[in-house]
């Protein structure tokens, strides 16, 4: 199975066994590739408060926003429980972060992901001085 069945993204499984091929090809065709890491932020909280059904409304919500925002040359996973991984091609990282926070405002979430980007090409991206953002 390639895809995350709650968030239809790609899983785990598929980003640890073609997370670097996939880099490496896009590092040969593109001028920049950023990566974009998602972590929500208490999700153990909404879990504990609301139960696990409204965890899993509120991950699957995600995934399909990660879905529509997202171009097809784009790269989407679902890393972990509440943790994701989208990698975009051909993007400067302010481009990234820009798409990546309107993921987060686009509907009312009562909760704040953290987000890291870098420049695969080996160049970190670090806005404000700092490597994590709160959207």
């Amino acid at each position: 199975m390639l895809k995350d069945p709650l968030t239809s993204l790609y899983n785990r499984y598929y980003l640890e066994e073609h997370l670097e091929s996939i880099l490496d090809k896009l590092n040969k065709q593109c001028t920049e590739t950023s990566v974009a890491f998602i972590d929500i932020d208490n999700f153990k909280i909404i879990n504990d408060s609301y139960g696990h059904v409204t965890g899993d409304e509120l991950l699957k919500a995600l995934g399909e926003e990660i879905n529509n925002r997202t171009r097809k040359t784009d790269y989407a996973f679902r890393y972990g429980g509440h943790e994701f991984l989208i990698v975009y091609p051909n993007t400067k990282p302010e481009t990234a972060l820009d798409v990546t926070k309107r993921m987060s405002l686009s509907r009312n979430w009562c909760i704040r992901p953290k987000f890291f980007l870098w420049n695969w090409r080996g160049t970190k991206y670090v806005p404000r001085n700092r490597c994590l953002i709160d959207l």
